[in-house]
């Protein structure tokens, strides 16, 4: 059977420490708070393209406009 540090699967997979659970949320929670910008970027990037997202986080657009002289 196999073994993981010396234990047996189930009870590697089944046996939490005391302490594991708030591990386990605070891991949860750093990876949503990485995951869900990369997808709302995402989803908007899709929507409004590249280079309108570009302009909304640089604050200037694509195109200069001509000055008076």
């Amino acid at each position: 059977m196999a073994k993981i540090h010396g234990k047996s699967l189930l009870h590697s997979i089944t046996g939490l420490s005391p302490g594991s659970i708030h591990i386990f949320f605070s891991l949860d929670i750093l990876y949503w708070l990485m995951v869900v910008p990369y997808v709302v970027l995402s989803a908007i990037m899709q929507s409004i393209g590249v280079n309108s997202l570009r302009a909304i986080f640089l604050g200037h657009s694509k195109a200069k406009p001509k000055q008076d002289l």
